[in-house]
């Protein structure tokens, strides 16, 4: 062991612990994770740990480095060496014993590690108790151990070993040791006295084997741990880990039938934890979270047993019902599910004679949940984060609302916040600016929407009714209009209310604060009361076009898709001349612009971008009801198709033109597919022509459409979608040789996206043409890629191209031109791919290329094996031992042999996972 590795870790660690400056630090941290990959950082960790003149870091940078290399590299040693670590281990843990913890644990978690890898170890578990349970001095370690085994082997496996093997050493670990552990954690209970450590460890132990299953919840009936658990809630210092434990127990007494024993055990301790919330103090919030986790998991385990025996079990719901009225937000959330399940369950007609029992906790939740919904009064001084958090929180209680009215009905739950609205308009001494008081009942009627029948004829039209009345405050405009909106399916069974509605809303449009609340309401009450607003299209007509001049893009999307309802309900006869009049107007302006050709002002193009993203909304939108005629609306496609054409040549390169028209032309081809055939040659030319010019993504996105669309009748119409894929294809390469791929990752990801398309639905076509060998290289190269979406479909291209090899190989017409196209390309494919998972994919990726390599290896079994030994055996001896390359192969041959892809895959992460930890610096790994 030479000094100099010594030196020279001690002096990265002072740099990392003693340096101020942020890139010493960096460089020292990355050389130190690169010492821990080497052979000579077991020795080095060794010495480091033992010597007497170092300090904590080093120690603790040993202690690290032990575990990694035992997790990552205990292949490095022998089974005698391996011995040897087992015992040297064993002894640190001994003289560390009195800490410090931090070294402790790190010991722990590499001897679990070590027993995990180590068949040859019989019953380390048993081995540890005896050397380490009778000592007090060393009870504290032993607990330690105790506490990560389960946990580290039970979490995500990071050591390199089979499933089979980690399955059986798991068992002999954990399993065939639950008893012992148990009535060692008794003894030690029993034995404690007053030490608060050991005790925590006690718990923590006891917790992290029920936890991972490992001891049976029934071992605790009668055990005096389940008592104990309990009153260690009463210590300050053992209150967290007693909460775990506690709801521990009762995640696993969920098996009512099963548990029966053990629940009447533990009901009764659940009670005076009640008094003990009353006596905390409001200012913790963390107390009150732990009781609201312990009362919560009691309700959703033991649900059927409140249900069908209320008042013997109330007690829990109780509880949960005073947790929900602790002022802090954070708290609430986390009885959500339990109010979901209750109520799901008591809306079984089974439970209809039980169900009136729970009335009152429900009523009582609306009041509590109508309180948290309240704005404060100082909303003024909260930050734009925290006013986003409260709004998403309100939404996330209007779900428990809506639970609410499953128990309670609407009419019932409905009038608890209405009666408050009622209340406000009715006090004279209201206090006008507390808007929060009316906001908040409003905000939960919007919330109960949804739960709401349409037939209710009793407090809805009330609450439609006193909206008008409301104080003209922006804040409860904007909560009514949103009730409007909430309620406008209701509206459709009583369009008494119509006029009533259509007035406000269009009244708000007035308050720029009401205004996205305007517009979203209209195109609600559209969507649902179409068929009833045919008649109001020409008083809806002028506000459309004065609309615009004033309001934002996204309002006006919302108020054109409103429209759009409304004219798709306009009969067949006349909803060309309808929507002529909305659209036709766009047109002109569009015209106006488009006809200065490159004289437009960068605003005039982004104005037409706009103006296509209108025309685009109502042609998704408007959808005729009578559909057994022919569509009337292609003869105004066809009027918008020069001006589009215009567009498109003199600004199809401004991205946000390009991106509208775009959705334009993707509404023509899917929604109106039928009718627009006779359009398609021009759209075809131009849409490659335009691609050509521009190279936007977008274009090809409108391609892929039209592939999906057409594809199936593509041969009969004559509609030359190869044509089409081929000279965006030859564009592509061109673009792909000028800009490179780094460049444009976004189009790349639709190019490939748009060629799955194309192989998915015409394969046969693809495959016998020019096309395959080209794009099969033109994906090879975006292999050096670093965008994570271009990258994957890039893989997905292959992963289609192979699947249809796969499920067509006896089709000679299918395999043979792929198998030409790998005997030029195929080594050097696979290749790219290994190169690719060692060095720069995403881990995410590599089952994408198992799948890939697995569809190969069942087509080309043979050539396969023989690449990806040439390319596995090129990778450098210093990389890769023999005996590293021995077992890959052992393992690829067998999950090939056995058509096992998902062992083919994990083989594939292991082995990508462990050659760039062994092999590649800290700092690559982390650009990568």
């Amino acid at each position: 062991m030479s000094t100099e590795a010594i030196d020279r870790v001690l002096q990265a660690l002072s740099a990392l612990y003693g340096n101020t400056d942020s890139s010493t630090k960096e460089e020292a941290n990355i050389w130190l994770e690169d010492f821990q990959k080497t052979t000579e950082a077991w020795t080095t960790a060794d010495v480091l740990i033992r010597h007497d003149n170092v300090g904590l870091e080093a120690r603790l940078f040993a202690a690290q480095t032990f575990r990694a290399k035992i997790t990552y590299d205990l292949k490095e040693l022998d089974t005698q060496a391996r011995n040897s670590l087992r015992d040297s281990l064993l002894n640190l843990l001994h003289q560390f014993r009195a800490g410090p913890n931090i070294i402790v644990t790190q010991l722990c978690l590499s001897i679990a590690n070590l027993a995990l890898q180590t068949s040859n170890w019989e019953n380390p578990v048993k081995q540890l108790i005896q050397l380490y349970a009778s000592n007090p001095e060393t009870a504290s370690c032993l607990l330690e151990f105790l506490s990560v085994l389960p946990e580290e082997i039970s979490g995500d496996r990071k050591v390199p070993i089979s499933d089979e093997e980690y399955k059986r050493r798991s068992k002999e670990l954990l399993t065939a040791n639950s008893n012992e552990v148990l009535q060692l954690l008794v003894v030690y209970i029993q034995s404690s006295g007053n030490n608060v450590d050991v005790q925590i460890k006690l718990f923590k132990c006891l917790h992290s084997w029920l936890k991972t299953r490992n001891i049976p919840i029934m071992a605790l009936n009668g055990n005096p741990l389940l008592d104990l658990s309990f009153e260690a809630l009463n210590s300050e210092d053992l209150f967290d880990v007693a909460v775990d434990v506690v709801c521990e127990i009762i995640d696993q007494t969920r098996d009512i039938e099963e548990s029966m024993p053990l629940i009447e055990k533990i009901y009764p301790k659940l009670t005076p934890l009640r008094e003990m919330m009353k006596r905390i103090d409001p200012d913790d919030g963390d107390a009150y979270k732990a009781f609201c986790r312990i009362f919560t998991e009691a309700g959703e385990a033991y649900l059927s047993l409140v249900i069908e025996n209320f008042e013997a079990f109330k007690g829990i719901i109780e509880g949960i019902v005073e947790c929900v009225a602790f002022p802090g937000l954070d708290i609430v959330p986390m009885t959500f599910n339990f109010w979901f399940s209750l109520a799901n369950q008591l809306s079984d007609q089974k439970y209809a004679q039980v169900k009136p029992q729970f009335f009152d906790i429900y009523r009582s939740l609306i009041d509590i949940i109508i309180k948290h919904l309240h704005y404060p009064r100082d909303l003024n001084s909260w930050t734009a984060e925290q006013r986003d958090d409260f709004r998403n929180f309100r939404h996330e209680m209007g779900d428990v609302l809506k639970d609410c009215c499953y128990v309670l009905g609407s009419q019932e739950t409905l009038s608890r916040p209405y009666s408050i609205l009622a209340k406000c308009i009715s006090d004279p001494s209201f206090d006008q600016s507390n808007w929060q008081a009316i906001e908040a009942p409003l905000m939960s009627l919007r919330s109960m929407g949804a739960e709401i029948d349409s037939s209710e004829n009793v407090i809805v039209p009330e609450i439609m009714k006193i909206l008008p009345s409301l104080p003209q405050h922006s804040k409860i405009r904007y909560a009514a209009t949103l009730v409007i909106a909430r309620y406008t399916f209701w509206t459709a069974k009583h369009p008494e209310f119509i006029p009533f509605q259509l007035d406000y809303i269009s009244a708000g449009f007035d308050d720029p604060e009401v205004v996205a609340a305007s517009a979203m309401a209209l195109k609600y009450l559209c969507k649902d009361c179409n068929m009833l607003l045919v008649d109001y299209l020409n008083q809806l007509h002028p506000f459309y076009m004065s609309a615009s001049k004033t309001l934002s893009q996204g309002d006006m999307i919302e108020i054109t898709e409103a429209l759009a309802h409304v004219i798709s309900a306009v009969p067949i006869e006349k909803i060309l001349v309808t929507l002529q009049n909305f659209c036709l107007p766009i047109a002109q302006a569009l015209h106006e612009i488009a006809s200065k050709g490159q004289s437009v002002s960068e605003g005039e193009i982004r104005r037409a971008g706009d103006l296509v993203d209108q025309i685009a909304t109502f042609f998704q939108y408007v959808t005729p009801s009578n559909t057994s005629e022919a569509n009337p609306l292609i003869q105004l496609i066809n009027e918008l198709w020069p001006v589009c054409d215009n567009l498109l040549i003199n600004f199809g390169g401004n991205i946000h033109l390009a991106e509208n028209i775009s959705k334009y032309l993707k509404c023509c081809v899917v929604y109106y597919r039928k009718e627009f055939l006779p359009l398609l040659p021009s759209f075809l030319e131009r849409l490659v022509e335009t691609f050509d010019r521009t190279g936007l993504g977008c274009y090809l996105w409108v391609a892929k459409k039209t592939i999906d669309q057409y594809s199936g009748q593509a041969q009969r119409d004559g509609i030359p979608l190869l044509a089409v894929v081929e000279k965006l294809s030859s564009s592509m390469f061109r673009i792909v040789k000028e800009k490179g791929f780094q460049e444009i990752p976004d189009v790349v990801e639709d190019y490939f996206q748009m060629i799955s398309i194309f192989i998915e639905e015409m394969y046969t076509t693809f495959v016998q043409s020019a096309l395959l060998t080209p794009v099969f290289q033109c994906g090879m190269a975006g292999f050096t890629l670093e965008h994570h979406r271009a990258l994957s479909a890039i893989l997905q291209f292959y992963t289609q191209l192979f699947t249809i090899i796969a499920r067509h190989k006896s089709d000679s017409a299918l395999v043979a031109p792929i198998s030409r196209t790998l005997e030029e390309n195929g080594g050097n494919f696979i290749g790219l791919l290994i190169n690719g998972l060692i060095h720069t994919f995403p881990l995410d990726l590599v089952s994408d290329v198992g799948t890939i390599l697995g569809f190969m290896a069942e087509v080309f079994p043979n050539e396969s094996r023989q690449w990806v030994g040439f390319v596995i055996n090129q990778l450098p001896n210093e990389h890769l031992s023999s005996q590293e390359r021995e077992a890959f192969f052992v393992e690829y041959d067998i999950a090939v042999r056995e058509q096992h892809w998902r062992r083919l895959r994990r083989l594939l992460t292991d082995f990508t996972t462990q050659y760039r930890r062994k092999n590649f610096s800290a700092r690559i790994t982390r650009k990568s």
